[in-house]
């Protein structure tokens, strides 16, 4: 509407959003969240991480049937640990899209936490 005063505009706006986005997620995202496809795109920039392993064993005298187990933890860890981790997160999180202010700062706050508890542990 033309002349209406920001916080109305803001208000609507927030409102359309709010009503609309929730639905084409749920539609577009499947019933885990990202796609295994997706997902392992993403992880797939830290997959360094298992050469760098193997350099390091080799390079600090490990024969490599020592350094393999360890080079293969971290190909594990990407290719299915993070992809889960993900699809955790993305499930969660497209449960409460509704919140918003201090609620959605703290359920984003302990779906970190528990995000971060299953890559560490």
């Amino acid at each position: 509407q033309a002349g209406a005063p920001p916080s109305e505009v803001t208000r609507v706006f927030d409102n359309l959003v709010r009503s609309r986005v929730p639905d084409f997620l749920r539609a577009t995202l499947g019933c885990a969240g990202v796609s295994y496809k997706h997902s392992l795109a993403i992880t797939v920039t830290v997959i360094g991480s298992a050469f760098d392993a193997l350099g390091s064993d080799l390079a600090a005298g490990a024969t490599a049937c020592e350094a393999a187990p360890r080079f293969l933890y971290w190909v594990a860890w990407c290719t299915a640990g993070y992809p889960i981790v993900l699809a955790v997160t993305s499930r969660l999180m497209k449960h409460f899209l509704h919140l918003d202010g201090f609620q959605n700062v703290l359920y984003m706050t302990c779906v970190a936490l528990i995000s971060f508890g299953i890559c560490v542990g």
